[in-house]
Protein backbone atom coordinates (compact mmCIF):
# COMPACT_ATOMS: atom_id res chain seq x y z
CA UNK A 1 0.00 0.00 0.00
CA UNK A 2 2.91 2.48 0.92
CA UNK A 3 4.90 1.58 -1.90
CA UNK A 4 2.45 2.42 -4.87
CA UNK A 5 1.38 5.81 -3.53
CA UNK A 6 4.80 7.21 -2.64
CA UNK A 7 6.07 5.90 -6.31
CA UNK A 8 6.39 9.66 -7.82
CA UNK A 9 8.64 10.81 -4.91
CA UNK A 10 10.30 7.90 -4.36
CA UNK A 11 12.72 7.91 -7.33
CA UNK A 12 15.31 10.50 -5.94
CA UNK A 13 15.43 9.14 -2.57
CA UNK A 14 19.52 9.23 -1.43
CA UNK A 15 18.78 5.78 0.23
CA UNK A 16 17.97 3.56 -2.71
CA UNK A 17 19.34 0.42 -0.46
CA UNK A 18 16.18 1.08 2.21
CA UNK A 19 13.88 1.56 -0.58
CA UNK A 20 14.81 -1.55 -2.15
CA UNK A 21 14.72 -3.34 1.46
CA UNK A 22 11.19 -2.27 2.12
CA UNK A 23 10.17 -4.09 -0.88
CA UNK A 24 10.72 -7.52 0.12
CA UNK A 25 9.15 -6.48 3.61
CA UNK A 26 5.76 -5.70 1.84
CA UNK A 27 5.23 -8.35 -0.11
CA UNK A 28 5.89 -10.89 2.95
CA UNK A 29 3.11 -8.50 4.34
CA UNK A 30 0.62 -8.98 1.83
CA UNK A 31 1.55 -12.75 1.21
CA UNK A 32 0.77 -13.11 5.34
CA UNK A 33 -2.53 -11.36 4.55
CA UNK A 34 -4.10 -13.77 1.87
CA UNK A 35 -2.75 -16.67 3.55
CA UNK A 36 -4.43 -15.65 6.80
CA UNK A 37 -8.01 -14.31 5.32
CA UNK A 38 -9.78 -17.77 5.83
CA UNK A 39 -8.66 -17.64 9.48
CA UNK A 40 -9.35 -14.40 10.44
CA UNK A 41 -12.41 -13.17 12.53
CA UNK A 42 -13.64 -9.78 13.67
CA UNK A 43 -12.94 -8.10 16.80
CA UNK A 44 -16.05 -6.15 17.23
CA UNK A 45 -14.11 -2.86 18.81
CA UNK A 46 -12.26 -0.09 17.71
CA UNK A 47 -8.59 -0.78 17.25
CA UNK A 48 -6.01 1.70 17.20
CA UNK A 49 -2.67 2.44 15.88
CA UNK A 50 -0.44 -0.35 17.79
CA UNK A 51 -2.66 -2.52 17.25
CA UNK A 52 -4.90 -2.62 20.26
CA UNK A 53 -8.05 -1.21 21.72
CA UNK A 54 -7.95 2.74 21.08
CA UNK A 55 -9.74 5.35 19.25
CA UNK A 56 -6.25 6.40 17.35
CA UNK A 57 -3.39 8.02 19.62
CA UNK A 58 -5.94 7.49 22.50
CA UNK A 59 -5.68 4.87 24.41
CA UNK A 60 -8.88 2.45 25.56
CA UNK A 61 -9.88 -0.46 28.07
CA UNK A 62 -11.60 -2.22 25.78
CA UNK A 63 -11.07 -5.98 26.39
CA UNK A 64 -8.43 -7.51 24.13
CA UNK A 65 -8.42 -8.64 20.86
CA UNK A 66 -7.65 -12.59 20.94
CA UNK A 67 -5.00 -14.55 18.24
CA UNK A 68 -2.74 -12.28 16.12
CA UNK A 69 -4.48 -8.34 14.98
CA UNK A 70 -2.39 -6.71 12.28
CA UNK A 71 -2.77 -3.08 11.11
CA UNK A 72 -1.43 -1.54 8.22
CA UNK A 73 -2.13 2.02 7.29
CA UNK A 74 -0.36 4.37 5.17
CA UNK A 75 -0.92 8.62 4.19
CA UNK A 76 0.22 12.04 3.74
CA UNK A 77 0.90 15.08 5.80
CA UNK A 78 1.86 18.29 5.11
CA UNK A 79 2.76 21.49 6.55
CA UNK A 80 3.09 24.77 4.47
CA UNK A 81 5.76 27.62 5.74
CA UNK A 82 6.77 26.92 8.60
CA UNK A 83 10.73 28.81 8.79
CA UNK A 84 10.14 31.58 7.01
CA UNK A 85 12.18 30.65 4.20
CA UNK A 86 8.81 30.01 1.46
CA UNK A 87 9.01 26.63 2.65
CA UNK A 88 6.87 23.47 2.06
CA UNK A 89 6.84 20.45 3.83
CA UNK A 90 5.71 16.63 2.34
CA UNK A 91 5.60 13.38 4.45
CA UNK A 92 4.82 10.03 3.11
CA UNK A 93 3.50 7.76 6.01
CA UNK A 94 3.78 3.64 6.93
CA UNK A 95 2.67 1.92 9.51
CA UNK A 96 2.66 -1.72 10.51
CA UNK A 97 1.42 -2.94 13.91
CA UNK A 98 0.99 -6.42 15.26
CA UNK A 99 -0.56 -7.34 18.51
CA UNK A 100 -1.25 -11.23 20.89
CA UNK A 101 -3.30 -11.28 23.59
CA UNK A 102 -0.89 -13.81 26.05
CA UNK A 103 -3.33 -13.59 28.75
CA UNK A 104 -6.79 -12.63 29.02
CA UNK A 105 -5.84 -9.20 30.63
CA UNK A 106 -2.31 -9.12 29.18
CA UNK A 107 -1.36 -8.10 25.39
CA UNK A 108 1.93 -7.08 23.50
CA UNK A 109 2.44 -5.41 20.03
CA UNK A 110 5.11 -4.57 18.30
CA UNK A 111 5.14 -1.75 16.00
CA UNK A 112 7.01 -0.41 13.24
CA UNK A 113 6.67 3.45 12.03
CA UNK A 114 8.53 4.58 8.75
CA UNK A 115 8.42 8.46 7.57
CA UNK A 116 9.54 10.24 4.05
CA UNK A 117 10.08 13.55 4.30
CA UNK A 118 10.41 15.69 1.33
CA UNK A 119 11.11 19.68 2.04
CA UNK A 120 11.17 22.59 -0.36
CA UNK A 121 12.20 26.20 0.22
CA UNK A 122 14.45 29.33 -0.47
CA UNK A 123 17.31 26.41 0.02
CA UNK A 124 16.37 24.33 -2.18
CA UNK A 125 14.92 20.39 -2.17
CA UNK A 126 16.12 18.39 0.75
CA UNK A 127 14.54 14.81 1.45
CA UNK A 128 15.26 11.86 4.08
CA UNK A 129 13.92 8.63 5.80
CA UNK A 130 13.35 7.98 9.27
CA UNK A 131 12.11 4.21 10.73
CA UNK A 132 10.89 4.33 14.54
CA UNK A 133 10.25 0.51 15.95
CA UNK A 134 8.26 0.12 19.23
CA UNK A 135 7.47 -2.52 21.32
CA UNK A 136 4.51 -1.88 23.61
CA UNK A 137 2.81 -4.15 26.27
CA UNK A 138 -0.59 -3.30 28.23
CA UNK A 139 -2.87 -4.74 31.19
CA UNK A 140 -6.36 -4.19 31.29
CA UNK A 141 -8.72 -4.55 34.18
CA UNK A 142 -12.00 -3.97 34.54
CA UNK A 143 -13.77 -1.64 37.64
CA UNK A 144 -17.20 -2.07 37.42
CA UNK A 145 -19.27 -3.02 34.06
CA UNK A 146 -19.32 -0.27 32.55
CA UNK A 147 -15.64 1.00 33.72
CA UNK A 148 -12.06 -0.66 32.87
CA UNK A 149 -8.76 0.55 33.21
CA UNK A 150 -5.33 -0.06 31.32
CA UNK A 151 -2.35 0.59 31.92
CA UNK A 152 0.41 0.69 29.24
CA UNK A 153 4.26 0.65 28.59
CA UNK A 154 5.87 0.96 25.81
CA UNK A 155 9.58 1.26 24.41
CA UNK A 156 11.03 3.08 21.48
CA UNK A 157 14.45 3.00 19.86
CA UNK A 158 14.81 5.59 17.30
CA UNK A 159 17.58 5.48 14.77
CA UNK A 160 20.36 7.64 13.25
CA UNK A 161 19.67 6.58 9.72
CA UNK A 162 16.86 4.27 8.37
CA UNK A 163 17.24 1.35 9.11
CA UNK A 164 19.15 1.54 12.38
CA UNK A 165 18.83 1.41 16.11
CA UNK A 166 21.11 4.02 18.61
CA UNK A 167 20.35 2.23 22.62
CA UNK A 168 21.34 4.90 23.91
CA UNK A 169 18.38 6.51 22.59
CA UNK A 170 15.98 4.22 23.85
CA UNK A 171 13.00 5.78 25.62
CA UNK A 172 10.48 4.90 28.00
CA UNK A 173 6.42 5.81 27.34
CA UNK A 174 3.81 4.39 30.03
CA UNK A 175 0.21 5.66 29.50
CA UNK A 176 -3.17 4.79 32.48
CA UNK A 177 -6.44 4.77 30.20
CA UNK A 178 -9.36 4.89 32.15
CA UNK A 179 -12.42 4.10 29.59
CA UNK A 180 -16.37 3.90 30.21
CA UNK A 181 -19.34 2.76 28.19
CA UNK A 182 -22.41 4.59 28.36
CA UNK A 183 -25.30 2.66 29.49
CA UNK A 184 -27.52 1.87 26.70
CA UNK A 185 -25.88 3.96 24.34
CA UNK A 186 -23.62 3.09 21.89
CA UNK A 187 -20.82 5.44 22.89
CA UNK A 188 -17.43 5.11 24.86
CA UNK A 189 -15.68 8.13 26.53
CA UNK A 190 -11.38 7.50 27.51
CA UNK A 191 -9.32 9.67 28.79
CA UNK A 192 -5.50 9.34 28.96
CA UNK A 193 -2.26 10.24 31.27
CA UNK A 194 1.44 9.44 31.00
CA UNK A 195 4.46 10.11 31.00
CA UNK A 196 7.57 9.46 28.25
CA UNK A 197 11.25 9.30 29.30
CA UNK A 198 12.41 10.94 26.20
CA UNK A 199 16.31 10.21 24.90
CA UNK A 200 15.73 10.39 21.87
CA UNK A 201 17.75 12.85 21.01
CA UNK A 202 21.28 11.32 21.52
CA UNK A 203 20.39 9.50 17.83
CA UNK A 204 21.76 12.65 16.56
CA UNK A 205 25.15 12.96 16.47
CA UNK A 206 25.71 16.33 15.32
CA UNK A 207 22.04 18.09 15.25
CA UNK A 208 23.73 22.01 14.33
CA UNK A 209 24.79 20.22 10.93
CA UNK A 210 21.31 19.44 9.94
CA UNK A 211 18.90 22.02 7.72
CA UNK A 212 16.23 23.64 9.88
CA UNK A 213 14.18 21.03 7.54
CA UNK A 214 15.67 18.08 8.65
CA UNK A 215 15.58 18.90 12.24
CA UNK A 216 11.87 19.28 12.23
CA UNK A 217 11.26 15.73 10.52
CA UNK A 218 13.61 14.01 12.94
CA UNK A 219 10.90 13.21 15.38
CA UNK A 220 13.17 13.40 18.53
CA UNK A 221 13.09 15.55 21.20
CA UNK A 222 15.49 17.23 23.82
CA UNK A 223 12.76 16.95 26.62
CA UNK A 224 10.08 14.30 28.49
CA UNK A 225 6.73 15.13 27.75
CA UNK A 226 3.74 14.58 30.11
CA UNK A 227 0.89 12.69 28.02
CA UNK A 228 -3.05 13.82 28.00
CA UNK A 229 -5.16 12.75 25.61
CA UNK A 230 -9.38 12.50 25.26
CA UNK A 231 -11.73 10.92 22.98
CA UNK A 232 -15.39 9.46 22.25
CA UNK A 233 -15.99 6.84 20.52
CA UNK A 234 -19.47 5.90 18.87
CA UNK A 235 -21.33 2.80 16.93
CA UNK A 236 -23.96 3.34 14.30
CA UNK A 237 -24.66 -0.56 12.92
CA UNK A 238 -21.50 -2.10 12.26
CA UNK A 239 -19.84 1.53 11.60
CA UNK A 240 -17.34 2.76 14.30
CA UNK A 241 -16.30 6.55 14.18
CA UNK A 242 -14.66 8.47 16.76
CA UNK A 243 -12.92 11.98 17.91
CA UNK A 244 -9.93 13.05 19.88
CA UNK A 245 -7.72 15.80 21.27
CA UNK A 246 -3.94 14.79 22.87
CA UNK A 247 -1.19 16.70 24.22
CA UNK A 248 2.59 16.14 24.57
CA UNK A 249 3.22 18.56 27.28
CA UNK A 250 7.04 19.10 26.87
CA UNK A 251 8.77 19.20 30.32
CA UNK A 252 12.41 20.56 31.56
CA UNK A 253 14.85 23.61 31.50
CA UNK A 254 14.27 25.52 28.25
CA UNK A 255 10.86 23.30 26.99
CA UNK A 256 8.60 25.10 24.58
CA UNK A 257 5.33 26.58 26.36
CA UNK A 258 2.10 24.91 26.41
CA UNK A 259 0.78 26.75 22.66
CA UNK A 260 4.09 24.89 21.62
CA UNK A 261 3.99 21.50 22.49
CA UNK A 262 2.50 18.79 20.18
CA UNK A 263 -1.42 19.12 19.92
CA UNK A 264 -3.51 17.66 17.66
CA UNK A 265 -7.27 16.93 17.36
CA UNK A 266 -8.30 14.15 14.77
CA UNK A 267 -11.26 11.87 13.92
CA UNK A 268 -11.37 8.23 12.85
CA UNK A 269 -13.69 5.92 10.85
CA UNK A 270 -13.67 1.97 10.79
CA UNK A 271 -16.31 0.51 8.32
CA UNK A 272 -16.04 -3.82 7.95
CA UNK A 273 -15.45 -4.49 4.14
CA UNK A 274 -16.55 -8.20 4.98
CA UNK A 275 -16.68 -9.99 7.96
CA UNK A 276 -12.63 -10.67 8.19
CA UNK A 277 -11.25 -7.65 6.97
CA UNK A 278 -12.00 -3.58 8.17
CA UNK A 279 -10.72 -0.07 6.62
CA UNK A 280 -9.74 2.52 8.66
CA UNK A 281 -9.21 6.16 8.08
CA UNK A 282 -8.16 8.73 10.01
CA UNK A 283 -7.36 12.93 9.67
CA UNK A 284 -5.61 14.63 12.03
CA UNK A 285 -5.03 18.40 12.32
CA UNK A 286 -2.19 20.21 14.41
CA UNK A 287 -2.85 22.76 17.11
CA UNK A 288 0.54 23.47 18.52
CA UNK A 289 2.52 26.40 17.15
CA UNK A 290 5.83 25.65 15.35
CA UNK A 291 8.61 28.88 14.86
CA UNK A 292 11.84 29.02 13.24
CA UNK A 293 13.47 30.19 16.16
CA UNK A 294 12.88 26.96 18.32
CA UNK A 295 13.75 24.41 15.29
CA UNK A 296 17.19 26.42 15.19
CA UNK A 297 18.16 26.04 19.30
CA UNK A 298 16.42 22.84 20.13
CA UNK A 299 15.06 19.35 19.22
CA UNK A 300 11.33 19.34 19.53
CA UNK A 301 8.84 17.12 17.96
CA UNK A 302 6.84 18.51 14.63
CA UNK A 303 3.86 17.02 13.15
CA UNK A 304 2.53 18.26 9.97
CA UNK A 305 -0.19 20.73 9.87
CA UNK A 306 -2.39 18.00 8.44
CA UNK A 307 -2.32 14.26 7.77
CA UNK A 308 -4.50 11.46 6.69
CA UNK A 309 -4.63 7.83 7.01
CA UNK A 310 -5.94 4.97 5.33
CA UNK A 311 -5.18 1.38 6.67
CA UNK A 312 -6.50 -2.36 7.08
CA UNK A 313 -6.74 -4.50 10.06
CA UNK A 314 -7.35 -8.05 10.51
CA UNK A 315 -7.32 -10.75 12.99
CA UNK A 316 -6.43 -14.11 12.85
CA UNK A 317 -5.64 -17.70 14.13
CA UNK A 318 -7.22 -20.67 16.03
CA UNK A 319 -9.71 -22.25 13.68
CA UNK A 320 -9.21 -25.22 12.34
CA UNK A 321 -11.06 -27.75 10.30
CA UNK A 322 -12.01 -31.05 12.07
CA UNK A 323 -10.40 -33.79 10.59
CA UNK A 324 -12.83 -36.68 9.33
CA UNK A 325 -13.72 -39.23 11.90
CA UNK A 326 -14.87 -42.33 10.07
CA UNK A 327 -13.22 -43.47 7.03
CA UNK A 328 -14.65 -46.82 5.42
CA UNK A 329 -13.60 -49.42 2.72
CA UNK A 330 -15.54 -49.59 -0.28
CA UNK A 331 -16.13 -53.59 -1.20
CA UNK A 332 -17.59 -55.24 -3.95
CA UNK A 333 -21.09 -56.14 -3.18
CA UNK A 334 -20.49 -60.13 -4.37
CA UNK A 335 -17.78 -60.66 -1.94
CA UNK A 336 -18.26 -61.86 1.34
CA UNK A 337 -17.18 -59.42 4.28
CA UNK A 338 -17.39 -58.51 7.67
CA UNK A 339 -18.85 -55.87 9.37
CA UNK A 340 -16.32 -52.61 8.67
CA UNK A 341 -16.04 -51.08 11.93
CA UNK A 342 -15.24 -47.05 12.86
CA UNK A 343 -11.99 -46.88 13.83
CA UNK A 344 -11.94 -45.89 17.57
CA UNK A 345 -12.59 -41.71 17.96
CA UNK A 346 -9.94 -39.93 19.27
CA UNK A 347 -10.93 -37.47 22.28
CA UNK A 348 -8.94 -34.02 22.63
CA UNK A 349 -9.22 -31.93 26.29
CA UNK A 350 -11.48 -29.05 26.31
CA UNK A 351 -10.55 -26.72 28.66
CA UNK A 352 -11.74 -23.31 29.93
CA UNK A 353 -12.94 -20.12 32.46
CA UNK A 354 -15.99 -18.71 32.62
CA UNK A 355 -15.11 -15.20 33.86
CA UNK A 356 -16.72 -11.64 34.65
CA UNK A 357 -14.27 -9.43 34.79
CA UNK A 358 -11.03 -10.55 35.80
CA UNK A 359 -13.01 -12.91 38.74
CA UNK A 360 -14.19 -16.50 38.02
CA UNK A 361 -17.89 -17.23 38.00
CA UNK A 362 -18.70 -20.46 40.19
CA UNK A 363 -21.49 -23.00 39.19
CA UNK A 364 -22.13 -21.83 35.54
CA UNK A 365 -24.19 -24.31 33.74
CA UNK A 366 -21.90 -24.97 30.45
CA UNK A 367 -23.81 -26.97 27.81
CA UNK A 368 -21.52 -28.66 25.26
CA UNK A 369 -23.06 -29.73 21.75
CA UNK A 370 -21.75 -30.87 19.04
CA UNK A 371 -22.58 -32.14 15.34
CA UNK A 372 -25.31 -34.65 15.67
CA UNK A 373 -26.94 -32.94 18.25
CA UNK A 374 -25.48 -34.85 21.12
CA UNK A 375 -24.83 -32.42 24.19
CA UNK A 376 -23.54 -32.74 27.88
CA UNK A 377 -23.75 -30.76 30.65
CA UNK A 378 -20.69 -29.42 33.33
CA UNK A 379 -20.57 -27.06 36.00
CA UNK A 380 -17.91 -24.60 36.76
CA UNK A 381 -15.48 -24.77 40.18
CA UNK A 382 -15.33 -22.03 42.18
CA UNK A 383 -12.70 -20.63 39.92
CA UNK A 384 -14.87 -20.38 37.11
CA UNK A 385 -12.66 -23.73 35.77
CA UNK A 386 -14.06 -26.52 33.65
CA UNK A 387 -12.99 -29.28 31.30
CA UNK A 388 -14.10 -32.32 29.17
CA UNK A 389 -12.58 -34.23 26.60
CA UNK A 390 -14.69 -34.16 23.01
CA UNK A 391 -13.91 -35.21 19.89
CA UNK A 392 -12.31 -32.89 17.10
CA UNK A 393 -14.83 -29.93 15.34
CA UNK A 394 -17.24 -27.27 15.86
CA UNK A 395 -18.41 -27.43 19.97
CA UNK A 396 -21.37 -25.15 20.81
CA UNK A 397 -21.00 -23.48 24.09
CA UNK A 398 -24.17 -22.57 25.77
CA UNK A 399 -23.58 -20.77 29.71
CA UNK A 400 -26.23 -20.12 32.18
CA UNK A 401 -25.49 -19.19 35.35
CA UNK A 402 -27.52 -16.85 37.92
CA UNK A 403 -27.33 -12.90 38.52
CA UNK A 404 -25.59 -13.07 34.75
CA UNK A 405 -26.69 -12.63 31.44
CA UNK A 406 -26.80 -16.15 29.39
CA UNK A 407 -23.94 -16.73 27.17
CA UNK A 408 -23.37 -18.69 23.64
CA UNK A 409 -20.06 -19.01 21.99
CA UNK A 410 -19.31 -21.79 19.40
CA UNK A 411 -15.48 -22.84 18.84
CA UNK A 412 -13.40 -25.69 16.98
CA UNK A 413 -11.75 -27.76 19.23
CA UNK A 414 -8.28 -28.88 17.17
CA UNK A 415 -4.86 -30.63 19.12
CA UNK A 416 -3.59 -27.25 19.50
CA UNK A 417 -6.65 -25.34 20.72
CA UNK A 418 -5.77 -23.30 23.64
CA UNK A 419 -8.05 -22.87 26.59
CA UNK A 420 -11.24 -20.75 26.40
CA UNK A 421 -12.29 -17.78 28.34
CA UNK A 422 -15.93 -16.72 28.18
CA UNK A 423 -17.12 -13.24 29.76
CA UNK A 424 -20.23 -12.82 31.31
CA UNK A 425 -22.21 -9.61 31.80
CA UNK A 426 -24.40 -9.32 35.27
CA UNK A 427 -27.85 -8.87 34.69
CA UNK A 428 -29.01 -5.43 35.82
CA UNK A 429 -31.34 -5.10 38.74
CA UNK A 430 -34.84 -3.88 37.60
CA UNK A 431 -36.26 -0.75 38.05
CA UNK A 432 -39.75 0.00 38.85
CA UNK A 433 -42.80 1.93 37.18
CA UNK A 434 -46.24 2.92 39.58
CA UNK A 435 -48.84 5.33 39.30
CA UNK A 436 -52.05 5.56 38.23
CA UNK A 437 -54.56 6.88 35.10
CA UNK A 438 -57.42 9.31 35.70
CA UNK A 439 -59.82 11.28 34.17
CA UNK A 440 -59.72 15.23 34.90
CA UNK A 441 -62.36 14.50 37.84
CA UNK A 442 -60.05 12.15 39.07
CA UNK A 443 -61.58 8.73 38.90
CA UNK A 444 -59.57 5.76 38.00
CA UNK A 445 -59.88 4.46 34.57
CA UNK A 446 -58.63 1.29 32.80
CA UNK A 447 -55.89 1.99 30.50
CA UNK A 448 -53.50 -0.13 27.99
CA UNK A 449 -49.91 1.31 28.27
CA UNK A 450 -47.46 0.99 25.62
CA UNK A 451 -44.22 0.61 26.99
CA UNK A 452 -41.15 1.23 24.10
CA UNK A 453 -37.39 1.40 24.99
CA UNK A 454 -35.71 4.04 23.59
CA UNK A 455 -33.23 1.95 22.02
CA UNK A 456 -35.86 0.62 19.72
CA UNK A 457 -36.59 -2.77 21.10
CA UNK A 458 -40.34 -4.63 21.01
CA UNK A 459 -42.62 -2.52 22.86
CA UNK A 460 -44.37 -3.69 25.95
CA UNK A 461 -47.90 -3.65 26.62
CA UNK A 462 -49.62 -3.96 29.99
CA UNK A 463 -53.13 -2.24 31.14
CA UNK A 464 -53.63 -0.78 34.41
CA UNK A 465 -56.79 -2.22 36.89
CA UNK A 466 -60.31 -0.91 36.84
CA UNK A 467 -58.70 1.96 39.57
CA UNK A 468 -56.27 2.65 36.75
CA UNK A 469 -53.20 1.83 39.12
CA UNK A 470 -50.61 -0.02 37.73
CA UNK A 471 -47.31 -1.07 38.61
CA UNK A 472 -44.37 -2.70 36.23
CA UNK A 473 -40.78 -3.97 36.46
CA UNK A 474 -38.38 -2.42 34.02
CA UNK A 475 -34.86 -2.63 33.35
CA UNK A 476 -32.86 0.85 34.20
CA UNK A 477 -32.69 3.18 31.01
CA UNK A 478 -35.07 5.33 28.69
CA UNK A 479 -39.00 4.50 27.69
CA UNK A 480 -41.65 6.28 25.64
CA UNK A 481 -45.27 4.93 27.29
CA UNK A 482 -48.24 5.93 25.25
CA UNK A 483 -51.62 5.53 27.52
CA UNK A 484 -54.85 4.80 25.43
CA UNK A 485 -58.34 4.65 26.99
CA UNK A 486 -61.67 4.68 24.57
CA UNK A 487 -63.01 7.93 24.52
CA UNK A 488 -60.57 9.82 25.80
CA UNK A 489 -57.34 11.30 24.18
CA UNK A 490 -53.88 9.47 23.90
CA UNK A 491 -51.37 10.97 25.83
CA UNK A 492 -47.41 9.88 25.18
CA UNK A 493 -44.77 10.36 28.24
CA UNK A 494 -40.94 9.76 28.26
CA UNK A 495 -39.81 8.64 31.87
CA UNK A 496 -36.29 6.80 33.03
CA UNK A 497 -35.88 4.52 35.38
CA UNK A 498 -33.42 4.42 37.80
CA UNK A 499 -31.35 1.57 38.96
CA UNK A 500 -33.18 -0.06 41.89
CA UNK A 501 -34.88 3.12 41.71
CA UNK A 502 -38.78 3.49 42.00
CA UNK A 503 -40.28 6.28 38.86
CA UNK A 504 -44.11 7.07 39.76
CA UNK A 505 -46.45 8.32 36.56
CA UNK A 506 -49.80 9.50 37.44
CA UNK A 507 -51.79 10.45 34.48
CA UNK A 508 -54.98 12.44 33.82
CA UNK A 509 -56.73 12.30 30.61
CA UNK A 510 -59.17 14.51 28.90
CA UNK A 511 -61.84 13.11 26.37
Amino acid sequence: MLAPALAPVLAPVRRPAFAAALAPVLACLLALLVLAWPLSARADQTIGDDAMPGLFRTDTAEELPGGLLLALSSGYGFSGETLDQADSHHRGIGRLAASYRALPALAIALRFDGRYDRHFGDDGRDDGWVGDPRLIGRYRRVLTGDLSAALQIGFWAPGSEAPSIEWDALSVESTAALSYRLPQRPYLLSANLGYRLDRSAASVSNGSALSLADRMSLGVSDFDAILFGLGVGAQWGKVRASAEWSLDLLRGSGAPSFRRSPMRVGASMQLPLTDDLDLVAHSEFRLSKVSASEVGSMLVPFDPSAQLLLGVQMRFGGAHKAEPLVVVDVVKPDEPTEPVLPPALVLLPLRGQVQSGTQGVANARITLVQEGGESRELVSDEAGNFSDELVAGPVRLVIEVEGFEPKEETIVLAKDSQPVVIYLDPVLPPGQLRGQVRSYRGRGLLAELRIMPAEGQDAQVVETGADGAFEIDLPPGDYEVTITVKRFKEQVRKIHIEEDGVTIMNVDLRR
